[in-house]
């Protein structure tokens, strides 16, 4: 899991809002980046009720997606990543993996 530092705030979500950001999608996610000027990157996975009615459902695709980018966070810095689930990314979490992977390493950097 991340620590609260590397993660968006409500405020930051504000602020990203009225920014120029790039919006990547892929079959299983869709991801909306940023560059800043702030030290950490910060990551935040927003899994709507659409997608599981259960929250230990979607609490499980949250940490999931978090766990990889544990070490994007780390490396890069002055990043702002938001990541939309689809509902077909809770049966596919080894695609889910990859996808993210590839995703982290050819567009955001």
């Amino acid at each position: 899991m991340l620590s609260k530092r590397h993660k968006l705030s409500k405020k930051d979500f504000d602020i990203l809002d009225g920014l120029k950001k790039k919006k990547v999608s892929q079959s299983l996610f869709s991801l909306v980046y940023n560059k800043n000027n702030e030290k950490p990157s910060k990551i935040s996975v927003v899994v709507s009720k659409k997608i599981s009615k259960k929250a230990t459902d979607r609490n499980k695709l949250k940490r999931l997606i978090f766990d990889q980018f544990k070490d994007f966070t780390l490396k890069n810095k002055g990043f702002s990543v938001v990541v939309y689930p689809k509902k077909e990314a809770l049966t596919n979490q080894n695609t889910l993996k990859k996808e993210l992977k590839e995703t982290i390493l050819r567009d955001i950097k």
